[in-house]
C-alpha cells in the first residue's frame, strides 16, 4: 500500500467561531465581536514593516515548512490577509520570531492596547 502522497487542504483543527445563534438567527454578540475585530484591524498598532500585531489565542502545530506554529500568547505580525498570498482561504501570512509563514487566521485575535 502506498503512503498518502497528496496533502490535505489546510483546515484548522479548531473550527471558526460560529456567527449564528442556536435558533438560526444571527448572534448579535458574535456579529459585534467580528465587527470590532475588523475595525480593530484597520487601526491596529503597527511595528517595523507596517504589519498588524495580533495575539495567538489557540495552539497550532505547523504541518508544513511554509506554516507558522502558534502558542497562546504569541504575538504575530500580520503581513497579509490575502488568500492569494497565503494560497488558502482563511489563512494569513505573518511573521513570528524572525520566521515568515502562513497560519490559520481564526487562531489569532487583535486585542486593543
Amino acid at each position: 500500500m502506498e503512503p498518502f502522497a497528496a496533502r490535505s487542504p489546510r483546515r484548522p483543527a479548531h473550527p471558526p467561531l460560529p456567527a449564528d445563534g442556536a435558533d438560526g438567527e444571527e448572534d448579535e454578540g458574535a456579529a459585534a465581536a467580528t465587527a470590532s475585530w475588523r475595525t480593530a484591524a484597520s487601526g491596529a498598532a503597527s511595528c517595523d514593516g507596517g504589519g498588524l500585531l495580533w495575539t495567538a489565542v489557540f495552539e497550532y502545530e505547523a504541518c508544513g515548512e511554509d506554516e507558522l506554529s502558534l502558542r497562546p500568547g504569541d504575538v504575530v505580525q500580520v503581513l497579509s490577509q490575502d488568500s492569494q498570498v497565503s494560497g488558502d482561504e482563511g489563512w494569513w501570512t505573518g511573521q513570528l520570531d524572525q520566521r515568515v509563514g502562513i497560519f490559520p487566521s481564526n487562531y489569532i485575535h487583535y486585542f486593543l492596547q
